[in-house]
């Protein structure tokens, strides 16, 4: 595994963060085991930590403050974007 960055921001909390490169294999036990390893120390396995997701999440934020901007109340599913609108949660470029 190999660390990408140390540090990160949630809301107004300066907190660490660490990002992981890892294997498929290791992708997969670590989101098998995501669920009690949030409940134990707090720390969230996200399933877009892959090169590729990472890539398409900094690709898309400005999207993601212009939704966010708009009212729409987006969120992130992996590196996609949802918003809502409508009543329900809309998929961004479907």
């Amino acid at each position: 595994m190999v660390s990408l960055g140390p540090y990160g921001s949630y809301g107004k909390l300066h907190l660490p963060r660490l990002v992981w490169e890892v294997t498929p294999t290791q992708r997969q036990s670590f989101l098998r085991a995501a669920k009690a390893v949030r409940a134990a120390s707090q720390t969230v396995v996200a399933p877009y930590l892959t090169a590729k997701g990472r890539a398409l999440r900094k690709e898309r934020q400005g999207i993601f403050e212009r939704l966010k901007g708009q009212g729409l109340t987006p969120r992130w599913k992996g590196a996609e974007i949802e918003f809502f609108e409508g009543g329900g949660w809309m998929k961004y470029g479907v």
